[in-house]
C-alpha cells in the first residue's frame, strides 16, 4: 500500500509548508518506507511509498528528463513490463524497472490515452507543466481510492478522505 496526495491553490494566504507536513503525516502509514514531494508555485504532489517494485530506483515523484512532467501513483500497473517493451520498440528509453516510470513514459508517448493501456489497480496524479494541467486517474474498478475536494481556488486530492479534515 502506498499513498498519494496533493493540491493546486491560487490562495496566497495558504500556508503550503505547514500543510505539506500535515499531508505527509496524514498518509505516512500507507507508505512507511519513503516519501517524496514535488512542489512548484501553486501545485504540490506527494507520494508515501511502500517499496515493492524497483526498490532502489522507484522513488516518487518521478520526473521527466526535462523536469516538465511529474508523476505520483498508488498501486500497481500489472502489465507495465508489456507496455515498457512496446514503448522500447518505438525507441523510448527507460532508466528504471519501475511501473511509475512506465506511467510517465506512456503519458509522454500516448498522452492521456495511456490510461487505456494500463491494467491494474492504481490512483495516479500527473502534472504537466507545459500544458499547465493536472491529470488525476484511477483504475476502472476503483480499487485504489482517489478522493478529490474542491473549494474556491483550491483543489485537493488524496488516497484517504481523512486528509481533507486538516483543510
Amino acid at each position: 500500500m502506498c499513498g498519494i496526495t496533493g493540491f493546486i491553490t491560487k490562495n496566497e494566504k495558504f500556508d503550503k509548508k505547514k500543510y505539506i507536513k500535515e499531508m505527509i503525516q496524514s498518509i505516512k502509514h500507507r507508505g512507511p518506507d519513503a516519501y517524496g514531494v514535488f512542489e512548484e508555485k501553486d501545485i504540490c504532489l506527494i507520494n508515501t511509498r511502500l517499496s515493492i517494485i524497483d526498490i532502489a530506483q522507484g522513488h516518487q515523484p518521478y520526473l521527466s528528463d526535462d523536469k516538465n512532467i511529474s508523476v505520483v501513483q498508488n498501486g500497481e500497473i500489472y502489465n507495465f513490463v508489456e507496455i515498457q517493451e512496446e514503448l522500447q520498440i518505438y525507441g523510448v528509453r527507460f532508466d528504471t524497472h519501475s511501473d511509475t516510470e512506465v506511467i510517465l513514459r506512456a503519458y509522454e508517448y500516448y498522452g492521456t490515452d495511456c490510461f487505456e493501456k494500463f491494467n491494474g489497480m492504481f490512483a495516479i496524479a500527473i502534472y504537466d507543466k507545459i500544458k499547465n494541467t493536472l491529470i488525476l486517474g484511477r483504475d476502472r474498478l476503483g480499487v485504489k481510492p482517489l478522493y478529490i475536494y474542491q473549494k474556491d481556488t483550491e483543489l485537493h486530492f488524496s488516497s484517504e478522505i481523512k486528509k481533507f479534515f486538516i483543510i
